[in-house]
């Protein structure tokens, strides 16, 4: 089967824009295209059985870690491998003919709010691209609750706001340090929202000011970390025991950042530690079931959609309750698995 018939086959002429994507990776990626080949009835039954666009793209997302693994030669990859009462682990990966570890991943999406914030942004961005200057903008909320009225206020001041970029950006760029993130609270709106502004510290192809985005505080309710700990909670349930277990974190929302999974990986060693059984119970588990399984826990990756522009590299946490009689998952895989890039 070529590439067409496979992804018509698969997705059974449904799903153009997600289907598309698959099919660019087919193209441009041979082994990636053997992968496809050999696993596609079990993807087009898994494809079938999701009952909603937001669960078909969790599987496509699957798809994707599998493609960019098998960009680097050193990676082979089984899908599902030894499915039983229905659960198994997403991928199973062998580095180097020799170290073999599962993927276990997981798909955390923007909130409403952050997509309406976003649109704003990208409306106001072709009028700030008019100005002559090689930088870097965007604008970030401080407050912490949802707030549809602050959106109406910024939406009925987008002229203003638009006025107070431009003459920040002609008035500050001379002044700014390359590289650095600099903040400015925005005529009106102060201590609610700011304006963000850095020039390119590398050599860059921007001519004129562009969108950035960085990990920002968009909605942000300080319970982000608890959304970390309910994923933790989640697969740890499909840990393949007596074996290395990775749990890779695919991240497009501006309200979940690096620190809040340390924050809810520190809970939980705190209610391991002292024997919190409560915590567990919330969890619906016991302590014991769970560092059973949590042993085997190698460690967690985030691939963030949003970066900084500057050098990047994904967030990797190592679990010390690891049990040191399996071999840990070489440097070198984690180092490719941290350089991946959210697509």
């Amino acid at each position: 089967m070529n590439e067409h018939e496979i992804i018509e086959y698969i997705f059974q002429k449904k799903y153009k824009s997600l289907s598309n994507k698959v099919y660019n990776w087919l193209r441009i990626n041979q082994r990636f295209m053997s992968f496809i080949s050999e696993y596609r009835d079990k993807i087009r039954r898994v494809i079938r059985e999701q009952n909603n666009i937001y669960q078909i793209e969790d599987r496509i997302i699957e798809l994707e870690v599998a493609h960019l693994l098998l960009l680097n030669t050193r990676f082979d990859i089984e899908y599902e491998k030894d499915k039983k009462n229905g659960k198994s682990q997403d991928l199973f990966v062998t580095f180097e003919n020799i170290h073999k570890f599962f993927i276990e991943i997981k798909h955390v999406r923007m909130n409403e709010y952050e997509i309406l914030f976003d649109k704003f942004i990208e409306e106001i961005s072709s009028e700030i691209k008019s100005l002559p200057f090689k930088i870097y903008f965007s604008i970030e909320s401080n407050f912490y609750n949802y707030d549809r009225h602050l959106l109406e206020r910024i939406n009925s001041n987008k002229a203003n706001i638009v006025e107070f970029i431009k003459k920040t950006i002609s008035d500050k760029y001379n002044s700014l340090t390359p590289g650095e993130l600099n903040e400015y609270q925005i005529l009106g709106f102060e201590n609610e929202i700011n304006l963000l502004l850095s020039k390119p510290e590398y050599d860059t192809d921007i001519i004129n000011p562009t969108v950035l985005v960085p990990n920002r505080r968009i909605s942000y309710t300080q319970k982000e970390f608890r959304k970390f700990g309910d994923i933790i909670f989640e697969k740890i349930e499909q840990i393949k025991e007596n074996n290395a277990n990775l749990i890779l974190i695919y991240s497009d929302s501006t309200t979940h950042f690096k620190v809040d999974l340390f924050r809810a990986v520190n809970n939980i060693r705190k209610a391991i530690d002292h024997n919190d059984m409560d915590f567990f119970k919330k969890k619906k588990t016991t302590i014991s079931s769970f560092v059973n399984k949590y042993k085997f826990l190698s460690g967690i990756i985030i691939i963030s959609k949003l970066k900084f522009p500057s050098k990047h590299e994904n967030l990797l946490w190592l679990n010390d309750y690891f049990d040191t009689r399996f071999i840990r998952i070489p440097n070198s895989a984690l180092e490719y698995l941290q350089s991946m890039k959210y697509l």
